[in-house]
Formats: structure tokens, sequence, C-alpha cells
């Protein structure tokens, strides 16, 4: 894994989209008391939720970073390394996992995601939110002519080094793609982040994950959508418009026996 060279650039990256990640609040019942945020980063999630309902939830963050983890503690948050023992202290039937741009940086870079993502289905919680990108295969089509015509464009823009970057890493993976538009795609949500470019180059972002994981779970609610200020600026810088839906919101709700 890519270290992050910027922390600074990256948790403002982070916290720009702070208020949506919290888009679930609304949607699940008041009996839930507690939030576990899995890949909580600096805990920057907490400031958000205490605005929008103060004193509500427990706020519990999980985070393997070093440096993330400890700008958790020096903020007086209630952070974990690993999520097996936040369960010791918690109610699951009271909580909701959080996952804010998690499941693609674990599929990129854990080459046991998919067992560690069954392994937290296993642990129970009785609602999980997930906002991350992901990959509807139906929706991802350019035609062939546009895509040229895109390539022409970022031949001739600032971001000429950075596509050929992508381009050598993409033709290196061992996770293929199943089309060139997608890789393109890709190429749209990262171009810009230069400041901790070697590891966004690296990470694969659009994966089609929501059909494979937290089985036992009913999908309560499912938004797909793309991020109005990056559409804008690929729009200024490709003069492409993006139309694809690049990202998803999934409020998941634990199956129980009773109820089957």
């Amino acid at each position: 894994m890519e270290p992050i060279k910027d922390y600074k650039v990256y948790l403002d990256r982070m916290d720009a989209s702070l208020i949506d990640k919290c888009w679930w609040v609304n949607k699940i019942p008041d009996d839930i008391d507690t939030v576990v945020d899995f890949g909580c980063a600096a805990g920057h999630l907490k400031k958000a939720l205490d605005v929008l309902c103060p004193n509500r939830f427990r706020y519990i963050g999980v985070e393997t970073d070093f440096v993330l983890y400890m700008a958790c503690i020096e903020s007086s948050i209630e952070v974990y390394h690993n999520i097996a023992d936040v369960m010791q202290n918690i109610n699951r039937d009271k909580t909701i996992l959080v996952m804010n741009s998690v499941i693609h940086e674990l599929l990129t870079y854990d080459p046991n995601a998919w067992s560690f993502l069954k392994a937290m289905n296993d642990l129970g919680f009785k609602y999980i939110a997930i906002r991350d990108m992901h990959v509807p295969p139906e929706h991802y089509h350019i035609t062939i002519p546009v895509q040229l015509e895109l390539v022409k464009q970022i031949l001739d823009s600032p971001y000429r080094n950075q596509w050929y970057d992508f381009c050598e890493v993409v033709e290196h993976r061992n996770k293929l793609y199943r089309t060139p538009t997608i890789a393109m795609i890709e190429f749209l949500l990262k171009y810009r982040y230069k400041e901790n470019w070697d590891r966004e180059c690296s990470e694969q972002y659009l994966w089609n994950w929501s059909e494979l994981i937290f089985k036992g779970y009913s999908r309560q609610e499912e938004q797909r959508f793309y991020i109005p200020f990056l559409k804008q600026k690929i729009l200024k810088d490709f003069d492409t418009i993006l139309t694809i839906p690049t990202h998803i919101r999934l409020l998941l709700e634990r199956i129980d026996n009773d109820a089957k």
C-alpha cells in the first residue's frame, strides 16, 4: 500500500462530503444509539453527527493507520485498531456500522478482503450504512468515438502525465476491468488528486461488490449518484459531461430469525 504523503489534503478531501456521509441519520430507528465508523480516519464524522443530532449517538472509530489513529486519540475520540475489540463494548442490536469509502480500499489492498467482509457481515450489526464508489456494469458504456475524444482532451491537458501513470497501473493489475470504459471513468474520479497521486493512482476505485457481501441483510434504501462538484470539474477540464452514476449509498438492515 502506498503511504499517505499529505494527510492534510487527504483529510480535507474526506471532509468535503462529511454531511453527505451522514445521509442515513434520519432513516434509522431512534433506539439505534451507537455508531461504529469503520475506517474513521481522524474521526471527523463525529463532528458532523454532533451538529446534525447532538447527544444522540455514542461514536466509536476503527482505524488502522497509526497517524490517523493518534489524531483520534488526541481529539479524545473513542477509537480502536481492531473491530473485534469494539464488539466487546457495544450492543450490536442498537448499533449501526458505517463504512464510508472503505470497501474499495479493502478490495484494493487486502488479499483477504472478501473473507474479511464476510466476517464483518457475521458480526451482526443491526444496520450497515455504506457510501462508496461502485460499478453497476449495465451502466458503464461510453462509445468509442467519445472515448477517443476524451483521451485527446486528457492528453492536451495538464493531467497528461497522470494519464500515462494510470494506464501503466491498469495494464499490470491482476483485477482486470470488464471494459475500457470503467478504467476511463476511474481516471476521471481520481486525476485531480496530485498531492497523494501515487496512492490514488494505485487504488482500484470501481468494483462490483454490492451483490456479493452482507448476506442476511435487507436493503432498506439504495441511491446511486454522482458528485455534482466532480461533474462540473470534469466538464471544465475535459469538456465532457459525466452522466454515469459513480457512487452508491446503501442502507442495510439485519434480517432477524424471528422475522423470517
